[in-house]
């Protein structure tokens, strides 16, 4: 039987058991609660009472002993585990170590290797185009002049058989009478070239050197022979022998009486009846000559009288109006416009003759000049008369003194020249050379002195006398900045050509050698023993390349030479104006089989970056090295230094340390350890113009100046170099300079402020040409070096003067350097506070000495081609911080 339970009662169990099992819960809690925490309340929800919360340690008491002992096992095994895991650690970390080491070990192993590998591949280079070179000069053997220093050789198989054979003896007696042949000389026909020989150098027999005896005519003035003779020494131009001597020369002084001239003349022990190749120069300071009228058989006259010169053989010379020597510079004015100035001056009083009606239509002129124009300073009749010039019939007397007429032409920017047969146009013409103001001859017929040489229109201004009542409209035109170029080359021909006696009969000599085809004399090096020399260490390591010399002797623009500073009196081993070869003649006559040697840039017609750059100069000139030049003062330590930097740095020919200490080298110095030759040289005397001395040593074109307390890099350096390979005539270099007008005071200064545009750059680290310390230290006026050594400062302005005086072009700046730093080194000269005071000195100096200011601004840098230009990844670029 089955009982049934209503739901009713179901319901009503489950409700009691539920009830039970709360109010079991309850008093568990309370019982807890009273043992443990008798303060904790009780919340029986969240909302009215919190539960309490049982710590960690509340389970601890439960745990059984069975639970400790396993769980203090498990923390063992772990302890045992992380040691294990610590100790392979360390020991891998050990292998790291040790791989890494190998790693750098065969890293550095393969740079070596690799630098092996270029110097080798360079070497190969080299001995390839030194076989295929000398291939060459064994096929033109007989046609290539060789490149050493005057004389030059030009028939190298009859050298022996022509220096070994006497010269030709001095003639006793003409064979053709002198005065059939004295009106028509030429150099073809009245001078023997046989004695002239381009195989030896061209030298001079003086009769003047017995200064005790006046040998055809009395001398003005001794001391200007003294002085000239002295000048001939120093060139290498003078001969005891005359049978060996290409010329015969004799100054003539004031001649009296011509019938006793005569007589001398042929009472020269080497006459030989007609003067060949004799050669009369006239003094200049003869205003009045009678040399016309002596039969002077087959010599070359050289006088300043034109009137009865052979042309294309005579030599027409000028007259001396000053004798400036020494400083003269110094007191000559500057060769600026200045407010006030007048247009034209002219002082002068004419003596007109009965047949000159030129010149009475340009003192009608004048007259009407004077009249109608304000701005003209003209006097056609004079208070006094400078009796050191008379004037003759049809000639203008010169009015006042000297020193009041250069007063006048100082203020003053055309000076009027009246075309005249006689000495005076040439004395006015000097006169307005040496003030600089432009000489403008009123008429076009007469010759200048040393006219075939001397390119006047460069100095001069020439106006028809047709055309002289519109000389004020013509002068007006005439630009303020061709004025300047006027006058600038009008001081340059005073100063080369006409500034003395001396230079005077110079220049003549000059003109004579010129026609001769012998060049100038060679410029004189500076031979200093080194103290100390280091040679390379081995071949591979070192490719010498000296820079070839003499190589363009008879190629020379004789227009370039006589008419653009320095001028035609010496001849220099090298140029920076050589031309560019024509792009592409280094491959012409190649074969294929040298034609596969060529860089693969070459080969395949593509472009060149990144290892390839590195490796070739490249270029439009041909490979070439450079010289380092350093100078050092008493720190020994920071020199080496800066040398040994320089060690491995590519296309580095040589390194040249000038010692400007007063102490002798330390007998216990160590030479620097570098992979090129070095030389260290005591020089004469502490002077910063050591820096620019044409050392022997220096066997290179370009030159690398570097302070030493400088630090440049390998890069930085090369850049240089490969931008002077292209601006050959410039100075380029790192820091700016620049130079500034201020016009309150009217004085030039010197400014290192950070600017956009620069006229200097620090010689402290500047490449330049060789030609230029050659003409820093035998051209260049001495009293710039003087001021140097004075102030122990300023040669890097005197050197960028120069340079843009010779090539009106301002110097080249690469890379962002402004300044150098050389941590650790001592106070340098420049860290005087009188420093700047000095250089402001120097340029208005310098600018006094030129006549002007030389230097030019530029307003932009060179960097590296891809500078900044984004490259696809599988091209790098020329230079990776330029």
């Amino acid at each position: 039987m089955i009982l049934r339970v209503p739901r009713r009662a179901w319901f009503v169990f489950l409700i009691l058991i539920a009830t039970c099992c709360v109010v079991s819960m309850i008093l568990v809690g309370f019982v807890d609660s009273d043992r443990n925490e008798p303060n904790t309340p009780l919340l029986v929800n969240s909302k009215t009472r919190q539960l309490p919360m049982r710590k960690a340690l509340d389970f601890e008491h439960e745990r059984t002993k069975e639970d400790l002992f396993d769980l203090n096992m498990q923390i063992e095994e772990l302890e045992n585990i992380k040691a294990s895991v610590r100790n392979e650690l360390r020991e891998l970390d050990r292998k790291r170590l040790e791989l890494l080491k190998e790693v750098n070990g065969q890293t550095e192993l393969l740079t070596v290797l690799r630098r092996e590998i270029l110097v080798a591949k360079r070497e190969l280079e080299t001995v390839k185009n030194d076989v295929a070179r000398a291939g060459q000069c064994t096929c033109a053997t007989h046609t290539t002049p060789p490149t050493t220093p005057p004389p030059i050789i030009i028939l190298p198989l009859l050298q022996n058989l022509i220096a070994n054979r006497a010269p030709p003896p001095l003639e006793k007696k003409s064979a053709v009478p002198a005065t059939a042949v004295a009106s028509s000389c030429t150099f073809q026909s009245c001078f023997d070239f046989t004695r002239c020989p381009l195989i030896r150098k061209f030298s001079l027999y003086i009769y003047n050197t017995r200064l005790n005896v006046d040998v055809l005519g009395a001398l003005p003035n001794k001391d200007d022979v003294i002085n000239w003779l002295a000048d001939l020494q120093s060139k290498d131009l003078l001969t005891n022998d005359p049978s060996s001597a290409c010329l015969h020369v004799l100054i003539v002084g004031k001649i009296d009486d011509y019938k006793t001239v005569e007589v001398k003349l042929k009472q020269l022990e080497y006459w030989g009846g007609s003067g060949l190749n004799h050669l009369l120069i006239e003094h200049p300071s003869i205003f009045n000559s009678l040399l016309h009228t002596v039969d002077t058989g087959r010599a070359i006259v050289a006088s300043a009288h034109y009137k009865h010169l052979r042309k294309g053989f005579d030599v027409f010379s000028a007259p001396t109006t000053t004798n400036a020597v020494g400083k003269f510079r110094e007191h000559l004015p500057l060769l600026l416009s200045t407010p006030g100035q007048r247009l034209l001056y002219f002082h002068g009083e004419c003596q007109v003759g009965k047949n000159t009606e030129s010149l009475q239509l340009l003192l009608d002129g004048l007259l009407q000049l004077k009249e109608h124009i304000i701005d003209v300073d003209i006097k056609v009749s004079c208070e006094t008369i400078d009796e050191l010039y008379p004037a003759g019939i049809d000639e203008c007397g010169m009015c006042g003194s000297q020193v009041e007429r250069f007063a006048v032409l100082a203020n003053s920017k055309f000076a009027l020249i009246p075309e005249m047969p006689g000495i005076l146009m040439l004395v006015r013409i000097m006169e307005a050379l040496r003030s600089g103001t432009v000489p403008v001859i009123a008429g076009t017929d007469f010759s200048l002195p040393f006219s075939d040489k001397i390119d006047w229109e460069l100095a001069v201004l020439r106006i028809p006398l047709g055309h002289f009542s519109q000389i004020h409209l013509i002068l007006r035109s005439v630009e303020a900045f061709d004025v300047q170029q006027l006058c600038l080359q009008g001081r340059f021909l005073y100063e080369a050509y006409f500034r003395s006696p001396v230079q005077i009969m110079a220049t003549v000599l000059a003109v004579v050698q010129s026609h001769t085809k012998h060049l100038a004399p060679a410029i004189s090096g500076a031979n200093f023993p080194s103290v100390k020399r280091k040679k390379q260490l081995s071949a591979l390591s070192y490719i010498s390349m000296p820079s070839a010399q003499w190589r363009r002797n008879y190629t020379n623009h004789a227009y370039q030479l006589w008419n653009r500073p320095p001028g035609p009196f010496y001849s220099y081993p090298t140029s920076p104006n050589d031309p560019m070869p024509l792009s592409g003649s280094q491959y012409v006559g190649l074969t294929d089989a040298e034609l596969k040697h060529l860089p693969p840039h070459i080969v395949l017609a593509g472009g060149i970056t990144g290892p390839y750059f590195e490796d070739y100069l490249l270029g439009n000139m041909p490979n070439e090295q450079f010289t380092v030049v350093m100078l050092t003062y008493q720190r020994n330590t920071v020199m080496v230094e800066a040398v040994e930097r320089l060690s491995g740095l590519p296309h580095l020919h040589k390194l040249i340390v000038v010692w400007n200490n007063p102490e002798d080298i330390p007998f216990d110095f160590v030479m620097p350890n570098v992979d090129v030759p070095l030389e260290i040289i005591r020089a004469p005397k502490n002077s910063l113009n050591n820096r620019f001395i044409p050392y022997d040593a220096i066997e290179t074109e370009a030159v690398l100046s570097v302070d030493d307390d400088v630090y440049l890099r390998h890069d930085e350096i090369q850049f240089g170099f490969r931008v002077w390979r292209e601006t050959r005539d410039r100075i380029v270099g790192f820091p700016g300079r620049f130079h500034a007008f201020d016009v309150r005071s009217r004085q030039w200064l010197y400014n290192s402020n950070y600017t956009c545009e620069l006229s200097m750059v620090l010689t402290g680290a500047a490449f330049f040409h060789k030609y230029y310390a050659y003409l820093y230290t035998y051209w260049m006026p001495s009293e710039i070096r003087d001021m140097v050594d004075q102030y122990m400062n300023c040669e890097d302005i005197a050197m960028n003067f120069l340079v843009s005086h010779i090539t009106r072009k301002p110097p080249v700046k690469v890379t962002s350097r402004w300044t150098f730093r050389c941590p650790g080194c001592p106070d340098t000269l420049s860290s005087d506070e009188t420093h700047f005071n000095e250089r402001h000195h120097c340029i208005n100096y310098f600018v006094k000495v030129y006549g002007y200011m030389p230097l030019l601004y530029t307003q932009f840098r060179v960097d590296s081609v891809l500078f900044k230009t984004r490259l696809p990844s599988d091209l790098e670029k020329c230079f990776k911080y330029i």
